[in-house]
């Protein structure tokens, strides 16, 4: 019995100074109120940033991205509506590469030994905060970018004159697209720190002015030169418009006057074989008078017209007389 009730404490005492370690929900919760610039975008209520799962990892250890991202895949809400995982370790490695612009490497705050990347239970819980404003919030990771400076926030007037000057220098100013939240921004600043760099921050305000001006002027040229392009566009369908119009049109008559040609060819031809017909069936009745009065006396007036059609089928035939030879006939003259 001793021995159990030894054991029981001993495993009591390992889970108490786990907890120790770890540190209880309410000191990672504040450090985050009161550090973290992207907790507070998060909907608390509906997604749970501290939650069991995390508090029960060592906060001395440090996490592979792999298991960083098997931590991720286990929340629900993090899943897409088919179920699918949306994070996955290169999609970490996405948010980490620096190359890109909107790489979050600084808000992350990950340790690379070498090549690799290994998380602590901070960088976890903000790994947790980014994929919950990606894929729950909607927001891009551009986005997520600028509200990692604190522009365009509430606490934009906790931004240091380095962050500042950072920003300037990185041109990561240049994403705030409003004016208006760049000087509520800079006026939020100056309020809070009772003027204490108003000289610098008046300097900032005046190159971040410039470079605006610069960038509505060169906007404005860019559009001038749409606008000339959109023109020039427009009148080239305009001409091709014309063009196919006047194509359609000239066709149209090119139809109708090879319908009209051939009407005459065909007129032609048929008048002229009338002409012929007339022609052989006169040679026809001389030829029936020249067999004799005392051989015609015995032939009917049927026979008579057989003769005669058969002299006019006979001659028709010698007679090259169609449509082809209408056709040349007409072309030649």
């Amino acid at each position: 019995m001793t021995d159990t009730n030894e054991q029981h404490n001993s495993t009591t005492a390992n889970q108490s100074r786990n907890i120790e370690e770890v540190g209880p929900s309410e000191e990672i919760k504040s450090y985050f109120e009161q550090s973290d610039i992207l907790y507070k975008y998060v909907n608390h209520e509906k997604f749970e940033m501290v939650s069991t799962d995390i508090l029960q990892l060592d906060r001395t250890a440090r996490y592979s991205t792999s298991k960083v991202a098997e931590i991720l895949k286990s929340y629900d809400f993090l899943k897409s509506p088919t179920g699918d995982h949306q994070i996955d370790d290169a999609r970490l490695r996405w948010w980490l590469n620096a190359k890109r612009e909107d790489n979050l490497i600084d808000y992350l705050n990950v340790q690379k030994t070498g090549n690799t990347w290994t998380w602590d239970v901070y960088a976890i819980i903000r790994a947790k905060i980014v994929a919950t404003l990606r894929y729950c919030n909607k927001y891009s990771q551009k986005d997520i970018k600028v509200m990692t400076t604190g522009i365009s926030t509430v606490s934009a007037a906790r931004m240091s004159p380095d962050t500042i000057v950072s920003m300037i220098n990185s041109g990561e100013i240049y994403n705030i697209s409003s004016l208006d939240t760049l000087k509520s921004a800079f006026l939020a600043y100056i309020d809070h720190n009772e003027k204490r760099f108003e000289s610098d921050i008046a300097e900032g305000i005046e190159f971040i002015g410039e470079q605006f001006k610069e960038i509505s002027e060169e906007h404005k040229v860019q559009l001038e030169k749409q606008g000339e392009l959109s023109v020039t566009q427009e009148r080239l369908v305009q001409e091709q418009e014309k063009l196919a119009s006047q194509q359609a049109e000239l066709d149209e008559r090119t139809t109708k006057q090879q319908e009209l040609i051939q009407r005459n060819l065909d007129l032609e031809f048929k008048l002229k074989q009338q002409q012929m017909k007339r022609l052989l069936r006169l040679e026809a009745i001389e030829h029936w008078k020249s067999r004799g009065a005392l051989k015609n006396l015995f032939s009917s007036e049927k026979d008579k017209e057989a003769f005669i059609q058969s002299y006019i089928d006979n001659g028709l035939q010698e007679f090259p007389l169609n449509e082809s030879a209408a056709t040349l006939e007409s072309g030649n003259e």
